[in-house]
Order: C-alpha cells, then structure tokens, then sequence
C-alpha cells in the first residue's frame, strides 16, 4: 500500500520489422509463428501485471527515458508518491 511500482516493459523493434517482412520461404513461415506468440504471451504478461495494480510503460528503448520522467511526473502530480 505504500509502494507504488513502474515497470517498464521494453519492446524489441525488431519484432515489428519481423512481423513486418515478406514470407519467401518456410523459415519465414515458422519465424513470424514465433514472433506472433510471443508477443501474444508479451501482451498477456503485461496486462496481468497491470491487473495487479503496477503502473506500466510498454515503450521501445529510445522513448524510455522521456516517458519515464513524465510518467513519474504525472504520479507525483496526483498523489501517487
């Protein structure tokens, strides 16, 4: 009760770019299977930490920094902390 957590679950771009390219042979085929459940099982995870009350940032690398600050921002602003 007198703890509040942020946690910060960093995407890997290059999930997106793998989701993103072309299918031209059977690897191809079982990488994007892959890519797609984990994902999935990613989303899943992030949603039942979510549910358990932690504040999440599910951000790429680049944008952690900024929206780290903000979001502690916005948690002091409203009496989080």
């Amino acid at each position: 009760k007198r703890h509040v957590v942020l946690f910060a679950a960093l995407q890997t771009p290059l999930m997106d770019e793998l989701i993103k390219s072309s299918v031209n042979e059977i690897q191809d085929v079982a990488q994007k299977t892959v890519t797609f459940r984990i994902l999935h099982e990613r989303e899943q995870a992030i949603h039942s930490i979510q549910r358990s009350g932690v504040h999440i940032l599910d951000i790429t690398p680049g944008q952690l920094t900024v929206n780290l600050i903000n979001h502690f921002i916005e948690l002091r602003s409203g009496n989080l902390l």
